[in-house]
């Protein structure tokens, strides 16, 4: 499958099957988060790996009840570590650059569990300050999204997408290609 493919194949996913993700799979998932481009090469994410029902039931009050997640065999807690791009980039490397650079590693693990026919979702609405008390984060590390991972028998249909044109712009903005 060539890259577009995959991406066009990728799918934000609620419901999981119950089987467990291998060692092996989960190493692969991180080995893509470990390649993902950062500013200054920096790498501030951090990851924290939930795969028992124990945690799993904690997260659930923390998600505003996104009862869905108990389903998913593994989340995994992207978190941005402030310090790693603050005394290189100060206000904006805590502001912006962790954002991206997580971001980026999210999306090397979206794109590699799709690879590897897994299933995956991601989540942005939760309370910060919950997650972070639950999980014991230090004042530097920052919850940004939860991935769900698992395998799944579902496969929505793809969502409708803006028009190339309607968000590119030539040279200036507001200024349209003609097509592509």
């Amino acid at each position: 499958m060539d890259i577009l493919d995959l991406v066009k194949k990728r799918r934000h996913i609620h419901f999981f099957d119950s089987e467990p993700i291998s060692n092996e799979t989960l190493g692969t998932l991180f080995e893509a988060a470990r390649w993902a481009p950062s500013a200054g090469n920096l790498q501030p994410w951090e990851i924290i790996l939930i795969n028992s029902e124990e945690d799993k039931d904690r997260l659930v009050g923390a998600l505003k009840k996104k009862e869905y997640i108990r389903s998913a065999p593994v989340i995994l807690i992207f978190c941005a570590d402030l310090n790693r791009t603050r005394e290189r980039y100060g206000e904006r490397g805590t502001s912006l650059y962790v954002i991206q650079d997580v971001t980026a590693a999210i999306q090397n693990v979206l794109l590699t569990a799709t690879a590897l026919g897994l299933g995956s979702g991601w989540v942005g609405d939760f309370d910060e300050e919950a997650i972070a008390d639950l999980f014991r984060l230090p004042p530097n590390v920052r919850p940004l999204a939860l991935i769900m991972i698992g395998k799944t028998n579902e496969y929505p249909i793809p969502p409708s997408r803006r028009k190339i044109q309607d968000f590119t712009h030539m040279g200036f903005f507001g200024n349209k290609p003609q097509h592509f």
